[in-house]
């Protein structure tokens, strides 16, 4: 045992060296997993290297001390913004990048969430045309699976249920919950509109 145990640390050695196994052991690493089904990890270095950090779900405050140089997409389309609360620059990618600055965000990324309805919890699916600002973002018809959100799934309609839809339709896009929202019944089904997300 006296002669393999040098051996084996020198070639975990020489693997973290060469950057296989930087992510595993580099005392930074933080790994975040909720619940949901899109997932990505962000790099300090290019080439998939360094401090890592996996996501699977929205994240408005990283609080990374590090700037992002790669970034590896498993699943979903995920949205990167260079400030907290998904403000400042943003750009969405759906493809992992070994130089993450050529997307044309730089290096700074502060929040990122998936934002065709791969992970952040129930909601799925394209979520529906949205007007994006730094605070809130609009849904004037609010999707999920294709489909129009009913407004209250599990019984009448009615605006307390409605509310709670609604809420729960913006934390699954990242945010806090819902400034407002409407009732729209179309065919004697009613489901949610102009709903306004906010943090």
């Amino acid at each position: 045992m006296r002669r393999v145990r040098p051996i084996v640390l020198a070639f975990v050695a020489a693997l973290s060296a060469a950057g296989g196994l930087a992510a595993q052991d580099n005392p930074q690493e933080r790994m975040l997993r909720p619940p949901g089904g899109a997932q990505a990890t962000i790099f300090r270095d290019r080439n998939f290297s360094g401090s890592a950090v996996t996501v699977t779900g929205p994240r408005p405050d990283l609080g990374l001390a590090w700037p992002v140089r790669s970034v590896r997409i498993d699943r979903g389309r995920w949205e990167f913004c260079s400030q907290t609360n998904y403000r400042g620059q943003c750009v969405t990618a759906t493809q992992s990048s070994s130089n993450f600055g050529l997307l044309g965000l730089g290096v700074r990324v502060q929040s990122m969430r998936p934002v065709s309805g791969e992970g952040g919890g129930s909601g799925g699916g394209d979520p529906g045309p949205s007007l994006r600002g730094m605070a809130s973002e609009f849904f004037r018809a609010p999707r999920e699976n294709g489909q129009r959100v009913r407004a209250c799934p599990g019984g009448a309609a009615t605006a307390a249920c409605a509310r709670r839809t609604a809420d729960a339709f913006c934390r699954n896009r990242g945010w806090t919950d819902a400034a407002w929202n409407q009732l729209e019944t179309e065919g004697g089904v009613a489901f949610l509109a102009d709903v306004l997300c906010k943090h």
